[in-house]
C-alpha cells in the first residue's frame, strides 16, 4: 500500500515543478483574477517570486505585475507573469522558457487555432535582436519571442530563450 501511494505520489507530484503551460490555458489565464492566477500557477509548480507596480504618471496603463518562477527543483528557470492594466483592464500572461519542445508546441498550436498570423519583426535587446511572431483574433494577440541569452543582458543560465506573451484586451 505504501509502495502504491509513493507511485501516486511521484506521478502527480514531481511533473509540477514548473509544468508547461499550453496555449488554451495561456488564454485561460487571461480571464483570471489575481487570486486564480495565484491558485492557477502554484498548482502548476510554480512559486511566488516579486510583484511590481509601475506608478509612473507617464505610463497610463499602470501596469501591475505578479511574477511566478518554476520550483527551486526546475533547473529549467521558468517564469509565468500576469500583467493587469489598472486603467484598461487589458491583461496579459508572459511564460517564459528555455525549452524549446514548449515553445514548438504552442507555435503548433496557434497553426491549428483561430489565430491568424500577422507579421514578423525584430527587436533590439542587448547586443542582439529578438525575432518576434505576432498573431491575433478579434480579442487576443499572441507573441512569440526567440532569442539567444548569450547575447542580452539578461541571463538564466541556459543558451536561448523563449517567450509566448499573450495579450486579452477588455473594452
Amino acid at each position: 500500500m505504501k509502495r502504491q501511494l509513493l507511485i501516486l505520489f511521484v506521478f502527480f507530484v514531481s511533473p509540477m515543478y514548473g509544468q508547461r503551460f499550453t496555449l488554451g490555458e495561456l488564454i485561460k489565464m487571461t480571464s483570471m483574477n489575481w487570486d486564480n492566477f495565484d491558485t492557477y500557477a502554484l498548482m502548476h509548480g510554480y512559486r511566488y517570486s516579486d510583484v511590481s507596480v509601475n506608478k509612473d504618471t507617464l505610463n497610463f496603463n499602470k501596469p501591475v505585475n505578479r511574477i511566478y518562477k518554476g520550483n527551486e527543483k526546475n533547473k529549467e528557470n521558468k517564469i509565468i507573469n500576469m500583467r493587469r492594466s489598472e486603467v484598461s483592464n487589458d491583461v496579459t500572461i508572459v511564460y517564459i522558457t528555455p525549452d524549446v519542445a514548449d515553445y514548438l508546441e504552442i507555435k503548433k498550436d496557434l497553426k491549428h487555432s483561430e489565430f491568424k498570423y500577422l507579421s514578423t519583426s525584430t527587436l533590439p535587446m542587448g547586443n542582439s535582436n529578438v525575432i518576434v511572431f505576432d498573431y491575433g483574433n478579434r480579442k487576443i494577440e499572441v507573441s512569440l519571442m526567440t532569442y539567444d541569452l548569450k547575447k542580452t543582458t539578461s541571463n538564466m543560465g541556459n543558451d536561448s530563450e523563449y517567450r509566448i506573451i499573450v495579450t486579452k484586451s477588455c473594452p
